[in-house]
């Protein structure tokens, strides 16, 4: 689900629409933060709060949609414990 988010993002970001990209990563900070407490990510919890801080830093300044495609490959490796 946080990817989803993410990919929704990233075309929002190529489609330079602002709003609903804050909305999209509105979304996935939520997803992140119920992973976070969730007993299952425990063990990847450490990772979660980086990956979250890292999005966090480019909230702001939304940036170039290649950057949303590694915040995607990233999860997406996290998911399949990589």
């Amino acid at each position: 689900m946080i990817a989803a988010e993410l990919a929704r993002a990233k075309t929002w970001a190529i489609k330079g629409k602002d709003k609903n990209l804050k909305h999209c990563l509105d979304r996935a900070f939520e997803l992140i933060d119920l992973a976070i407490s969730s007993p299952k990510w425990q063990t990847k919890q450490k990772v979660l709060l980086y990956f979250r801080d890292s999005l966090a830093s480019i909230y702001e300044n939304p940036p170039h949609s290649a950057i949303f495609e590694i915040f995607y490959n990233n999860i997406i490796n996290l998911g399949r414990g990589k």
